[in-house]
């Protein structure tokens, strides 16, 4: 007995919504999860997200005006968006009436 284009239409929508299903599923279980994503920022990073020099930020560091994190003298300097921020807001120009 031949399918009736309501029926195929219904077999094909079925199908398109199973693989979209598992496309779905495929892709998630590919994303990081949240406790693997990375939150430190680099110096590079972390002058760009403030808007200024790497020399800038290397520099501020060094005079304990933003919070970082180092394993060791000499070693790369880290990061986090919160503490950047914080600082940002420290040195906000408040505007005059």
């Amino acid at each position: 007995m031949p399918t009736s284009a309501p029926d195929l239409n219904l077999s094909v929508n079925l199908d398109l919504d199973q693989l979209a299903d598992a496309l779905v599923e495929r892709f998630l279980d590919r994303l990081p999860q949240p406790d693997q994503r990375r939150t430190s920022l680099t110096s590079a990073e972390a002058a760009h997200y403030l808007g200024i020099s790497v020399e800038a930020i290397r520099d501020l560091a060094a005079c304990r005006k933003v919070a970082f994190s180092q394993t060791c003298a000499g070693a790369p300097c880290y990061f986090e968006a919160d503490d950047l921020d914080a600082y940002r807001r420290k040195h906000r120009n408040e505007a005059v009436n």
